[in-house]
């Protein structure tokens, strides 16, 4: 099984706890707001 997509979401998750908004995390990133809340979305959907 591989871990690496699930470690990734969680550290995009950590990020948005610290920066307290996707809009930062996205352009730290440098992807959008919008990747940012569907990684969000599918780390709580996979629970």
């Amino acid at each position: 099984m591989n871990n690496l997509p699930l470690l990734n979401d969680l550290r995009v998750f950590m990020l948005v706890a610290r920066r307290a908004g996707f809009a930062a995390v996205a352009e730290e990133l440098g992807v959008s707001p919008a990747f940012v809340s569907k990684r969000i979305a599918l780390l709580g959907a996979k629970r």
